[in-house]
């Protein structure tokens, strides 16, 4: 039974280097990534996130990423907004109901 146990837990080594050895060089310095062009509206700000994309991403799949991920930022800027307002309203003394 214990030698059952070392031939799984070796099995399971030489697996997982197999996995690992397989995807050596799927995603890193190797790939080229594509820019998404559409992403890039706005050049005059600097600062914004350039997001890139495996080259073998459905382009359905990327415009979805790309939606959630615009929808992602409106949501936190609105949450920014909205601290901004209610902090600059209780350093004031005003209080909005």
């Amino acid at each position: 039974m214990v030698h059952n146990k070392y031939k799984a837990k070796a099995k399971k080594v030489v697996d997982i280097q197999e996995i690992c050895a397989q995807l050596c060089g799927t995603m890193g310095a190797n790939d080229t990534h594509l820019i998404d062009k559409d992403d890039d509206d706005d050049e005059y700000v600097e600062d914004e996130d350039v997001y890139m994309y495996p080259t073998d991403m459905h382009p359905d799949e990327r415009d979805a990423n790309r939606s959630t991920v615009h929808a992602s930022k409106a949501i936190e800027w609105e949450h920014q907004q909205y601290e901004n307002i209610v902090g600059s309203n209780h350093k004031m003394g005003v209080f909005t109901t």
